[in-house]
């Protein structure tokens, strides 16, 4: 059935997994398997609506402060972007 649906908005078709995700934390798990990654901090949506936030590891506390807002400037660059304002 799902081989019918068609995301028109670029993102996974409904009830299949996103292949950008899943590609994503494969390459972020193999990273953490090679010791290369020290610690995360993240947040991720599920389908039914609902966010989780979540850590694991050494990092420090300011250096995650830091890095969140980086990502808060880079998600509103993409924002702006995507509404055509930037």
């Amino acid at each position: 059935m799902s081989e019918n649906v068609i995301a028109l908005n670029g993102g996974p078709v409904p009830g299949e997994p996103d292949p950008f995700v899943v590609e994503m934390l494969e390459r972020v798990l193999a990273q953490a398997k090679a010791g290369e990654v020290t610690g995360i901090a993240f947040v991720m949506w599920r389908r039914d609506g609902r966010w989780q936030e979540d850590g694991a590891g050494s990092y420090s506390l300011m250096q995650a402060m830091g890095c969140v807002e980086i990502l808060k400037d880079s998600l509103k660059k993409a924002y702006y972007k995507s509404e055509g304002e930037g």
